[in-house]
């Protein structure tokens, strides 16, 4: 069944490196999303070992997902700028998702849901939780408001200007 794609609400931007094998799995979890107005960049970092011309074959004729090979690594930040640009010039799209390459839904609304989620007008990043199989927290920017949590910064804050 061929999916055609009239005009995507939500870029998504994830790094191949090496491993076309783990983006081949987390697209066939994108795919299974109810959601599906989006266009996915898979940007392949330059990985030099055939994963392009591997996911060229997979994805060269898929309407809803472009693959970009860089000529050098540059880096994580600059490759996923260079998706995220593509899809700004290409589809003007400026709800853009950035997902590594590992990542495998288990929710199939997740899009659906983060389409739904609502946010100010001058907020430029929205970020998840990242928890590992057991459950634990590895986002690195995770903060959880607690009293605990307000007394340390404040100690912090007021023992940083007392001995300064």
């Amino acid at each position: 069944m061929e999916k055609r794609l009239i005009e995507p609400h939500l870029g998504i931007v994830t790094i191949n490196y090496l491993n076309w094998r783990d983006t081949v799995e987390m697209v066939k979890s994108l795919q299974k999303q109810s959601f599906q107005s989006f266009h996915l960049v898979i940007v392949d970092n330059h990985s030099g070992n055939g994963s392009f011309q591997k996911l060229s074959e997979f994805y060269s004729d898929d309407q809803q997902i472009t693959l970009l090979e860089t000529s050098e690594n540059l880096g994580f930040a600059k490759a996923n700028n260079l998706g995220i640009n593509f899809l700004k010039k290409n589809y003007d799209l400026y709800k853009i998702f950035m997902i590594n390459n590992d990542l495998l839904f288990q929710d199939d609304n997740y899009l659906s849901k983060l389409m739904h989620f609502k946010y100010k007008k001058n907020v430029g990043a929205i970020g998840t939780n990242i928890l590992t199989k057991t459950g634990v927290q590895q986002n690195p920017v995770f903060e959880q408001t607690n009293l605990v949590r307000v007394m340390h910064q404040s100690l912090y804050f007021n023992l940083f200007f007392v001995f300064r």
